[in-house]
C-alpha cells in the first residue's frame, strides 16, 4: 500500500487511508484548527489560511445568520437585507422583510428546499464532525 502526498498551499493529500487511521489522525488533530476531509481513502489537512478564514466570515455575514438579538432586525432593515436568520437557545428563526419590516416566517425564501428541521437538528450536535456527516448523509438520501 503506497501513500503519496500533494502539497498545494497550506493542504496535504494523502492516499489509501483507511478509515482506522483516520479516525486515529483526526484523534490526534482534534484541538488544532485543522480541517479534515475524507473520502474513499483519501484524506485532505488543511491549516485555514487568513484569506480562508476572511472570506468564510464574509460568507457568513452574507448569509446573516447570528445569534443577535431581535433588536437586530433593525440595522438589517436599514441595510435592506430581505431575509435573516437567528439562532437563538438551539432554535432557528427567520424574517423576511416586507413593506420595510420584519415578519417571522418558517421557510427560507432564498433556500426554499432546505429542510429546516435537519438543520436544526445537526446545528445542536456536540460534535461538528458527527453533524456535517449527519446533515450530508441525510441530504444524500433526500435525491
Amino acid at each position: 500500500m503506497t501513500q503519496t502526498q500533494q502539497l498545494q498551499d497550506n493542504c496535504v493529500t494523502l492516499y489509501d487511508i483507511s478509515w482506522e487511521k483516520f479516525e486515529a489522525i483526526a484523534a490526534l488533530l482534534e484541538d488544532t484548527k485543522v480541517r479534515l476531509t475524507y473520502l474513499d481513502g483519501s484524506l485532505e489537512i488543511m491549516t485555514p489560511s487568513p484569506e480562508h478564514e476572511e472570506y468564510k466570515s464574509t460568507i457568513g455575514l452574507l448569509l446573516v445568520l447570528t445569534s443577535g438579538g431581535v433588536e437586530k432586525l433593525e440595522k438589517y432593515r436599514r441595510w435592506g437585507v430581505p431575509e435573516v436568520w437567528f439562532y437563538r437557545n438551539r432554535q432557528l428563526f427567520i424574517y423576511h422583510l416586507r413593506s420595510n419590516e420584519y415578519k417571522q416566517t418558517f421557510r427560507s425564501e432564498f433556500l426554499p428546499d432546505l429542510d429546516l428541521d435537519l438543520l436544526v437538528r445537526c446545528l445542536n450536535m456536540p460534535d461538528q464532525y458527527d453533524a456535517t456527516v449527519a446533515f450530508t448523509q441525510a441530504l444524500q438520501q433526500q435525491n
